[in-house]
């Protein structure tokens, strides 16, 4: 009788334990609000976008309108993000997540020539932008399997700071380059993606996917020396190739 007591609960200790196991590496998500956070950080090519003006000639004659030319080949800087959101389904095999992100990019340069009165040889320039932004940023994934595919986008504001502006002259005499200062601006800026990420357990992700992210509007303040208006960026753009780990609670 011992021994029948015995060998049915070694049973149902085993039983138990198995399906405790499968509930914690079940492909199920609940139909509840999930809290997430993610972490998430790669390398990203920026691209500038369209070429600067300085309508210097409209203040003096002395200094003809000068078009700034950015250098087409890409540069590769860091990027990342933490997002704070919450996950639920939304449909069978539909797994949808919102929430806040602080992105950033790590000081990207812009460099290239300056144009004037179709003189393209006697200026060069660079200078910096440091990039972050607060955004709201949503994700739609494919749920049926452990391997799961995903596409993702972010709109928010963003602060981007220009600074350390360097200037070369062929002729510094003839030709003095402009002394634009450091300034910070708010912008407009989005993101979007597509990647795959994979369930390691009932509370751990991990992913990795491509965003295109318009780091948005940026620009100088006005020379130091004479007062002419600085320099703006309309768009900066990014590829990113972005690692995460995500824990969900």
């Amino acid at each position: 009788m011992i021994k029948k007591i015995i060998i049915a609960g070694l049973s149902l200790f085993l039983t138990t334990n198995a399906i405790a196991s499968e509930e914690i590496f079940s492909d199920e998500i609940p139909w509840v609000w999930q809290s997430i956070i993610t972490l998430s950080g790669g390398p990203a090519w920026t691209s500038p976008g369209l070429d600067q003006i300085s309508y210097v000639s409209e203040i003096t004659p002395l200094y003809p309108t000068q078009h700034y030319i950015p250098n087409s080949g890409n540069q590769t800087i860091g990027a990342g993000e933490i997002f704070f959101g919450l996950q639920r389904v939304v449909s069978p095999g539909i797994t949808a997540q919102l929430g806040l992100g602080i992105a950033g990019a790590f000081d990207p340069e812009i460099s290239g020539v300056i144009v004037v009165e179709n003189q393209s040889n006697l200026y060069t320039y660079r200078y910096n932008v440091e990039h972050a932004r607060l955004e709201l940023k949503g994700k739609l994934i494919a749920s049926t399997y452990r391997v799961q595919p995903y596409v993702s986008g972010s709109f928010g504001v963003a602060m981007n700071s220009s600074h350390n502006w360097q200037a070369t002259s062929e002729d510094p005499v003839l030709f003095p380059p402009m002394v634009y200062g450091p300034d910070s601006n708010a912008a407009f800026a989005y993101s979007l993606g597509a990647g795959i990420q994979a369930m390691l357990n009932a509370h751990w992700q991990v992913g990795v996917g491509y965003e295109f992210a318009d780091l948005g509007k940026s620009g100088l303040a006005p020379d130091e020396l004479f007062g002419f208006p600085g320099i703006t960026l309309t768009h900066l753009y990014t590829n990113e190739l972005l690692f995460s780990i995500s824990y969900l609670y």
